[in-house]
C-alpha cells in the first residue's frame, strides 16, 4: 500500500499540471522523410491541420522527471526530462520538456513547454529550443535560455542538397515596452 501511495504522489503533480495547463500534452508535427522536411508550429496545433505531402505525427512532450528532492510544501521538485527521439529523413528530432525552474508550484515553476533539438547524424544542427513565446524583460525565462535566441514558435527543415539542411525558425516574443515582435531566422547546417 505504501508503494502505491508513493507512486501516486509522484504521478499526481504530472496529472495536476496537465489538467491546469492550456497547452496540450501532444505536440503535432509533420514529416516528409524524402525531403528531410520537418515542421512544427505551436500556433497550429489543431487536429484539423493538414500539410500536403507530409505525414501527420503526434508526440507526448510531457516528459518531466521528478524527485526525490522536495520543496517546502513536500512536493517533488523537477529534476529534468526524459527524451523522445523521432526520425524524419536525415533529421533526428529530440523532444523533451522544459520549465522555468525546478519547483512545481509558484509563479516561477508554473509553465512547462516542449523543447526540440535537431541533429543530423552526430551533429547538432539546432540546439535545444523552447517552443513557446518568450518575454525579453522576464528574467525567469533565462532559466531555460535567452529570449528570443533559445525560443521559437515554429521550426521547419528541408534538405537543400546532399550536405545541407535548411532550418527556418519563427520567433514570437514580447520586447521592450511590452511590444510583440516576430522574427524569422534561416540558416543552413
Amino acid at each position: 500500500m505504501r508503494a502505491i501511495s508513493i507512486l501516486l504522489m509522484m504521478i499526481f503533480p504530472i496529472i495536476a499540471l496537465a489538467a491546469d495547463s492550456d497547452v496540450p500534452a501532444n505536440l503535432l508535427y509533420f514529416c516528409n522523410s524524402k525531403a528531410s522536411s520537418f515542421t512544427v508550429d505551436v500556433d497550429k496545433q489543431s487536429k484539423d491541420t493538414v500539410k500536403a505531402g507530409y505525414k501527420k505525427r503526434y508526440v507526448n512532450w510531457m516528459l518531466t522527471t521528478f524527485g526525490p528532492a522536495k520543496n517546502n510544501s513536500n512536493e517533488l521538485l523537477r529534476t529534468g526530462s526524459r527524451v523522445v527521439i523521432r526520425q524524419c529523413g536525415e533529421v533526428q528530432i529530440r523532444i523533451e520538456a522544459g520549465y522555468l525552474n525546478d519547483n512545481i508550484q509558484g509563479q516561477d515553476g508554473a509553465m512547462d513547454f516542449p523543447v526540440i533539438e535537431l541533429r543530423k547524424g552526430n551533429q547538432i544542427i539546432l540546439p535545444k529550443t523552447a517552443l513557446e513565446e518568450c518575454f525579453v524583460n522576464d528574467t525567469r525565462t533565462k532559466y531555460f535560455g535567452e529570449c528570443p535566441e533559445k525560443w521559437a514558435q515554429s521550426i521547419q527543415t528541408h534538405k537543400v542538397n546532399r550536405n545541407s539542411i535548411e532550418i527556418k525558425l519563427r520567433r514570437k516574443f514580447e520586447g521592450e515596452n511590452d511590444i510583440e515582435h516576430e522574427s524569422v531566422d534561416i540558416f543552413n547546417r
